[in-house]
């Protein structure tokens, strides 16, 4: 099974729903980005989970019926869910999991025209993009790099979330 990947931006206290991917089409895109000078690792806010929560809300519970040992006798960690997007903080706190949140810093980045020629290039070596090359499969890729340069462009803060 492929895992899931979520891509968006936050700004404040305001969360944007995410745009959701397979596995594949994260490993193209991420690879793309590398040759125009971006790390998701280092550039964006990455989070890589399957138990822990790359955004939760803090709300007033009873303990008794909901225990949880990450927060205090008060409150305790809920998900976001995907249908909560996006989220606005109204009385409820939301938080990032993150300790320190990457601030923009895309001076490195080279914005590229894709091309099926180009894609070819850069994914040459890898067997997702060989084994799913169509032009749809181009086309979702390059939406979705479109996207990403448009949050680049504007010094977005951009979280990429792995949830297996």
């Amino acid at each position: 099974m492929s895992s899931s990947y979520y891509i968006g931006t936050f700004k404040d206290n305001i969360i944007n729903r995410p745009i959701e991917i397979t596995g594949i089409t994260q490993n193209c895109i991420e690879d793309i980005l590398e040759y125009c000078g971006i790390s998701v690792y280092e550039d964006f806010n990455y989070f890589n989970s399957d138990r822990n929560l790359l955004f939760y809300k803090t709300t007033k519970e009873n303990r008794d019926i909901i225990p949880n040992p990450f927060i205090d006798d008060d409150f305790y960690k809920e998900e976001i869910g995907y249908n909560e997007f996006p989220v606005v903080c109204n009385g409820n706190s939301y938080h990032m999991s993150k300790v320190d949140i990457t601030l923009p810093n895309y001076k490195n980045f080279r914005k590229t025209k894709l091309t099926m020629e180009l894609v070819d290039n850069v994914l040459k070596d890898y067997s997702g993009w060989i084994n799913n090359r169509d032009e749809h499969f181009f086309n979702e890729i390059n939406k979705i790099y479109k996207i990403i340069t448009m949050w680049i462009e504007n010094n977005e803060l951009i979280y990429w979330w792995r949830y297996i």
